[in-house]
């Protein structure tokens, strides 16, 4: 897995606390906060769709401090109307 810089240092921090690597979809399903970190790239963009929104739990904050481009601005609104999803920063 690639990651910035500031991914890097969240991850160290999280090695040290006993985080573990889990799959995306597990991330999603089992997370009470899902932080994004990566760089934006073609491979990532609209990351964070309708999909996987529905497979976060519906009381998970998503905290985006990387790019736009990660999250489908139309899937969050959705989700966030819906009440799949409850919290974005």
């Amino acid at each position: 897995m690639a990651l910035s810089i500031i991914g890097k240092i969240v991850a160290n921090g999280a090695e040290q606390l006993g985080v573990e690597y889990v799959p995306f979809d597990t991330l999603l399903k089992e997370s009470d906060f899902v932080i994004l970190t990566c760089a934006a790239t073609a491979q990532n963009k609209n990351l964070m769709n309708k999909s996987a929104f529905q497979k976060m739990k519906k009381s998970a904050t998503l905290i985006n401090i990387a790019r736009g481009t990660l999250v489908n601005q139309d899937d969050l609104a959705e989700a966030l109307q819906n009440g799949s999803t409850s919290i974005f920063l």
